[in-house]
């Protein structure tokens, strides 16, 4: 059963900064939104495991990340 894990993603001076709730690291990017999530995702997961990256519907720069573990 696919895992789902909520990142949120703010805005700093230029440079985007996600979060997991729960997870301490976080993982910062210059260029967007989306590739700092992709960063935290690489973190949280094993580069082995296959993981989505999906926009949120709920708020802008909130993503879900869904693992097949």
């Amino acid at each position: 059963m696919p895992v789902e894990t909520v990142i949120s993603v703010r805005q700093s001076t230029g440079t985007y900064v996600a979060r997991i709730k729960g997870f301490k690291p976080t993982a910062s990017n210059t260029i967007s939104a989306y590739e700092a999530a992709k960063a935290i995702a690489r973190k949280f997961y094993a580069e082995s495991n296959v993981v989505w990256i999906l926009e949120n519907g709920k708020s802008p720069n909130t993503f879900s990340i869904r693992s097949s573990n």
